[in-house]
């Protein structure tokens, strides 16, 4: 098993503003900082180059743990606590904090992720469409084992979707069926009206006033 490290949690300070960071080396983190503030463009090395590069580097505590995670752990409650004004992202960040930010970030930029999503789609259609046949036909079988898994464990949710888009969009269904009908029609020698396949038109024929018609010529 691993033994325990000390590491360092640690504040600059540049004039009335502060940082707050941590290390398992001191000496070469402060080292690290003033190399870095000669041209480095993070808010913290900026503030120093207005202040003349001048700043201090004091250690707040030190704290046992086995792990870089950890150690940053603690200093992300460091800097929950102490609120520097200096640090440009928190030390660390949960999963749940991950998982939340990335939603915030999509609602914010929502509408221009989808422009490019759709802008995407249409320059690279036949790419997309060449990439979703190659996985298809590699993985075929297992997507096909997934498909029929899902539709077996979701059987009463397809029947309920189906039912009401039924429920939803019958009058307009049944609108366009008759539509297609009127504008299919065959308009007989006797007078009748009927739909303008070869079946109909042959029972048609067999019909009464079809032959009454036919006799009467």
């Amino acid at each position: 098993m691993a033994s325990k490290r000390v590491g360092d949690i640690y504040k600059i300070t540049v004039d009335k503003y502060f940082y707050i960071g941590s290390t398992w080396d001191f000496d070469h983190r402060l080292a690290t900082h003033k190399s870095n503030s000669k041209t480095d463009n993070q808010k913290l090395y900026k503030a120093i180059r207005d202040n003349n590069n001048q700043f201090e580097m004091t250690l707040l505590y030190k704290y046992e743990c086995y792990t870089d995670t950890e150690l940053r752990m603690e200093e992300r409650k460091c800097y929950d606590e102490l609120k520097p004004n200096l640090n440009m992202q928190r030390p660390y960040v949960s999963k749940e904090e991950f998982i939340e930010d990335k939603k915030q970030q999509y609602s914010k930029y929502k509408d221009r992720i989808k422009k490019y999503n759709k802008q995407y789609k249409i320059e690279n259609r036949e790419t997309i469409l060449e990439k979703q046949r190659q996985h298809y036909e590699k993985n075929r079988e297992t997507i096909l084992e997934k498909r029929k898994e899902y539709s077996i464990k979701n059987k009463e949710k397809f029947l309920e979707t189906t039912k009401k888009c039924y429920i939803k969009h019958r009058e307009k269904q049944l609108k366009q069926t008759k539509e297609r009908r009127d504008n299919n029609k065959y308009i007989c020698g006797c007078g009748s009206s009927v739909l303008n396949v070869n079946s109909a038109i042959k029972n048609h024929e067999q019909c009464k006033k079809h032959q009454k018609y036919l006799l009467e010529m």
